[in-house]
């Protein structure tokens, strides 16, 4: 029986020490699962921002689209009627020269008065123009530059999407194995459980044999005093009535005899 508990607790400590290392892998492996489910949802988190940057971008793409073409839009008459700014103002020289310099008629000077003033009207026009064009050219380059940012995010989006669906399959492949890990773990842990409900009904067993030996043994022990006590009695009576005989009869007694007479009263010592 103490060999068959030995056993049992070398066999214990085997599914014990098997259950313990099933369980650190799947905590193991379970965490690696984690760490990827972490790296999708940051993934995802960046993809959502990026599709709130692209909206916020495309928005405004279309507002200085709408911009551009209102200044196209006012730019087109005052282009209809520009002259060159050189020939513009070169004019405007020479007739006001003339004005200075040659004698005239009112009316060939109203006339050139006219020209002056319509020259300066298409140097105005051309200056606005000239101001509408830098602002074209502006929002040309902040068009150019925000649809680079729109390309840029798509391309990031989609190399998000492809680490997503990585970093998500491996996930799954990772729980998916860490689930059979802890099946096996379970199905050695009821093997332990087993193994300890055996141990636990051996130990209860020894100990009931125990007890069993301890009540024989007590047993024993009682009646091996019973006996010796029998026989220290019987000897007594024994070593009584010898002496009694012997005193009857006046002969020498031993030093046992003389004392237990003593001790029964049958001799008194002064």
């Amino acid at each position: 029986m103490l060999e068959q508990r030995k056993l049992l607790n070398e066999e214990l400590k085997e599914w014990a020490g098997k259950r313990d290392r099933l369980n650190a892998e799947h905590r193991c492996i379970k965490n690696e699962a984690v760490t990827l489910k972490n790296l999708r949802d940051d993934c995802n988190l960046r993809v959502r921002n990026l599709k709130e940057d692209l909206q916020a971008l495309q928005t405004l793409l279309r507002e200085k689209c709408l911009n551009s073409n209102v200044l196209r839009e006012e730019a087109s008459p005052l282009r209809n009627q520009l002259q060159k700014e050189n020939i513009a103002f070169r004019k405007i020289r020479e007739l006001e020269w003339k004005i200075q310099t040659a004698t005239m008629s009112l009316e060939e000077e109203k006339r050139i008065v006219h020209q002056i003033q319509t020259s300066e009207k298409q140097l105005k026009i051309h200056r606005e123009v000239e101001s509408i064009n830098k602002k074209l050219s502006g929002l040309a380059a902040e068009i150019v530059n925000i649809r680079d940012r729109i390309s840029q995010i798509r391309e990031e989006r989609r190399r998000l999407s492809e680490k997503i669906g990585e970093y998500h399959q491996k996930m799954l492949e990772k729980f998916e194995q860490a689930a059979k890990i802890k099946a096996s773990a379970d199905q050695v842990h009821a093997k332990f459980c087993g193994c300890k409900e055996k141990v636990a009904n051996t130990e209860q067993m020894c100990s009931e044999i125990l007890t069993q030996i301890n009540e024989v043994e007590r047993d024993l022990e009682k009646a091996l005093l019973r006996d010796h006590v029998s026989k220290v009695r019987k000897a007594n009576e024994e070593l009584t009535a010898s002496a009694k005989i012997k005193l009857e009869k006046k002969k020498r007694m031993t030093i046992d005899e003389l004392k237990m007479l003593i001790r029964k009263g049958l001799i008194q010592i002064d």
